[in-house]
C-alpha cells in the first residue's frame, strides 16, 4: 500500500527535487558573495586608480609649469 501511495504522489522524487534546488541555490548564493566582495576590491581598485591618474596629471603640469619658468 505504501509503495502505490509513493508511486501515486511521487513523494520521494518531490523530496529528491526539493534537496537538488536548496543545494543548487546554496551554490548559487556563494557565488553571489563571491562576486560582491571581488566587485568592491575592483570598485576601490578603480577608485584608486582615478586617483593616481588624477595626481599624476597634476604632477606633469607642475612640471610643465617649472620647465617653462626655468626656461624664462
Amino acid at each position: 500500500m505504501k509503495d502505490k501511495f509513493d508511486e501515486i504522489f511521487n513523494s520521494d522524487k518531490y523530496k529528491d527535487c526539493l534537496k537538488e534546488i536548496k543545494k543548487v541555490r546554496a551554490d548559487h548564493m556563494q557565488k553571489e558573495k563571491m562576486e560582491k566582495k571581488e566587485l568592491e576590491y575592483m570598485s576601490s581598485d578603480k577608485k584608486e586608480a582615478k586617483q593616481k591618474k588624477k595626481s599624476l596629471k597634476d604632477k606633469e603640469s607642475a612640471k610643465k609649469i617649472m620647465e617653462d619658468d626655468i626656461d624664462t
